[in-house]
């Protein structure tokens, strides 16, 4: 696809009449065809005209520089013009709109009266300034709605298979729901805190569909999923030719494809202390730099943080930055692990069993021995682990009710002191310890994995083995 200044005609429109207010000034826009796509004032009855004073601004297509015209004063570049004595222009101050270095168009300042020519020409640098920051914007606006256009058809029906809630009957969820709510419209930085497994990223959808950015889209970045040299491309974009095997185009990043919506920074402890730098600058001054550029492009961008790490403890080690840190926890949002919340236990059970009976055409139920077996349980996956369980079971069961031997060994296994207030601190830990082990154990299917998982816990390989062997967890591989 072409670009066009055309695509975003409308959006060129809205925004240089809000500008021509505030300026006290006209105001028109060009493409490389010198037709006009957008003007204020006398200009607005001449969209889509091809414009009369072309030498002044092929002089700005053919030398990539703003130019400036005043009449009876030093600039002559309107002298040659055949309108020159019935122009009603009385200065113009044109600078050229850029697209990987290709002038695409040109935004104009325009007076008509004395009085406004004098601010136009005195404040000439100003206004050139002002200008490129406009043309950049626009620039930036084009590039967005150009990626966009392949999705716009199934963006509703996307938006709409999208909505999701987040079930608890826990009085702190549902204040913590409240305040994600209440704090949707702000554009305030969010960090949502959590283990693994609870659904901060669930958290961050509510607050989308929640907020006034809802029509605008949500872009999700899971920041240890990215390598780190790639990670500050993969966030603010490069121009052409940036480095090697780059996109010879050039790419947007995801702040821009994010631009008046929301952007959700996954795991924002695993990012690189150079792309810290960079995302401190960006929340300070509301604009980002793509990787090989000079200009500063403006975004509109709600940013929610997500970790499941001690930003505090990372602090003390060098890895996060303390002023990055205070940047992001403006609305701290906590949510606390599944088996603090042992009521949800039970209703995201029946959610999930629910949810899974349709999509596989099964009427599976599930018996209340079995809900007070899950109940006792430490779910170190949390809700993502108790989903994954339910799935599993509605896979391999193709009828019935879901009873005691359908529940693996060591989520059955208690230890012989049955009552909380005969256990041992030492016997609890081990209940913990076996639960999260048959966790982590149940992804790892090679004995170089079983290695990796032993190196992860500061263990040797023998001792997990010795593990796996005393909690009679199963092995693979």
């Amino acid at each position: 696809m072409t670009m066009s200044l055309k695509n975003i005609e409308n959006f060129i429109q809205s925004y240089i009449n809000t500008i021509a207010i505030v300026l006290k000034l006209d105001i028109t826009v060009v493409d490389n065809n010198l037709v006009r796509i957008a003007g204020t004032n006398r200009y607005s009855t001449e969209i889509g005209n091809t414009i009369h004073k072309t030498k002044f601004y092929q002089d700005v297509f053919s030398s990539g520089l703003p130019n400036i015209m005043c009449k009876k004063t030093r600039f002559s570049a309107c002298y040659s013009c055949a309108r020159y004595r019935s122009c009603s222009e009385l200065a113009d101050i044109a600078y050229p709109i850029k697209y990987n270095n290709d002038i695409i168009g040109v935004i104009s300042l325009i007076a008509f009266t004395e009085e406004s020519k004098e601010t136009l020409i005195n404040n000439d640098k100003s206004y050139i300034d002002f200008l490129k920051c406009i043309s950049t914007l626009l620039a930036s606006q084009l590039l967005v709605s150009i990626v966009k256009i392949p999705l716009k058809s199934n963006l509703s029906q996307i938006q709409n298979k999208s909505k999701v809630e987040f079930i608890s009957a826990d009085s702190r969820v549902k204040k913590l729901l409240e305040t994600a709510k209440q704090t949707a419209n702000s554009d305030s930085t969010t960090l949502i805190t959590g283990e693994s497994g609870t659904g901060k990223d669930v958290l961050a959808k509510i607050i989308h569909q929640s907020s006034n950015r809802s029509a605008h889209p949500l872009i999700s970045v899971n920041c240890g999923a990215i390598p780190e040299n790639l990670i500050e491309s993969e966030l603010f974009g490069y121009e052409r030719g940036a480095f090697t095997g780059a996109n010879r185009e050039g790419s947007i990043g995801k702040f821009e494809l994010a631009n008046n919506g929301i952007l959700f920074l996954d795991e924002v402890g695993e990012m690189p202390l150079t792309a810290q730098t960079r995302l401190l600058r960006v929340l300070q001054e509301k604009t980002i730099q793509r990787i090989g550029g000079k200009d500063d492009i403006a975004i509109n961008v709600k940013i929610i943080c997500a970790t499941n790490q001690n930003l505090q403890h990372l602090i003390q080690e060098k890895k996060f930055r303390e002023d990055l840190y205070y940047r992001i926890h403006v609305i701290p949002l906590h949510i606390p692990p599944l088996r603090e919340r042992k009521n949800d236990i039970q209703l995201l059970s029946e959610h999930f069993l629910n949810h899974f009976n349709h999509k596989f055409s099964k009427e599976i139920i599930i018996n209340n021995n079995v809900l007070d077996i899950l109940k006792t349980y430490l779910w170190p996956g949390n809700v993502r682990e108790l989903k994954n369980f339910f799935e599993y079971l509605t896979n391999i069961k193709m009828s019935g009710e879901i009873d005691e031997s359908d529940i693996p060994p060591s989520m059955r296994h208690i230890p012989e002191m049955k009552t909380e207030s005969s256990r041992s601190l030492k016997s609890m830990l081990k209940i913990q310890e076996s639960q999260l082990l048959h966790s982590l154990i149940s992804t790892t299917y090679s004995a170089n994995g079983k290695k990796q998982l032993a190196n992860q816990l500061g263990i040797s390989v023998s001792s997990l083995y010795r593990k796996i062997a005393e909690y009679k967890l199963q092995q693979r591989g």
